[in-house]
């Protein structure tokens, strides 16, 4: 694999249906966060997750809210 800044060298498995093949598979990706250490106490912990909880609510609502809205766009027949 060929970048702007270096050549790094990839060992492919075989593919499973066709093993004279090569298979590039990415899996399990995960996105890791850690508290700073001055916001790692328990009430930290406790606003962190109660403000991690609402904004993945507001997200979901916001996501329903559009879809109702663009099916409501549709004309009738």
């Amino acid at each position: 694999m060929k970048t702007t800044e270096k050549e790094y060298l990839l060992v492919l498995a075989a593919n499973p249906d066709d093993a004279s093949s090569s298979f590039l598979g990415i899996t399990e990706i995960k996105n890791e966060r850690e508290l700073k250490e001055q916001f790692n106490t328990l009430a930290g912990k406790i606003l962190y997750d109660t403000l991690s909880w609402f904004m993945g609510l507001f997200k979901w609502l916001f996501l329903l809210s559009m879809g109702i809205g663009l099916f409501n766009l549709l004309p009738l027949p």
